[in-house]
């Protein structure tokens, strides 16, 4: 069979992308998003902060090999967006992934934290 004949005879499917499941939570100092990427390495994650913007693109499976013809064997996309207010301080993002569980913290700008107000007496 010619890989011409499979091209013309199969229709392969595009790759699926899915919204994973996340859980917030609000901390002390900031925020934590916990993200499940089942199955995704740490090479095929990127994490994006533009404008207000948190973006999270993740795919499994290795879709790059020289020859691939066919579907893609269960590879799954995920793909899943925040929008962030103000009281986040988006330099110091912080992420790690293990087990397939991504954990963001989102630290509170300085303006945003609680401060004590001196009151003075006249």
């Amino acid at each position: 069979m010619t890989t011409q004949a499979i091209a013309t005879t199969e229709k392969t499917q595009p790759l699926t992308t899915f919204t994973p499941r996340a859980d917030i939570y609000a901390v002390e100092t900031g925020y934590q998003v916990q993200v499940e990427l089942p199955g995704v390495a740490l090479e095929d994650l990127q994490i994006t902060l533009e404008q207000s913007t948190l973006t999270l693109r993740g795919q499994t499976g290795d879709l790059d090999y020289a020859g691939y013809i066919g579907p893609a064997r269960g590879a799954i996309a995920y793909e899943r967006s925040f929008h962030l207010s103000e009281s986040v301080e988006g330099d110091a993002i912080q992420a790690e992934l293990k087990d397939g569980l991504l954990t963001l913290t989102l630290p509170k700008a300085e303006r945003a934290l609680p401060r004590q107000i001196p009151v003075e007496f006249n």
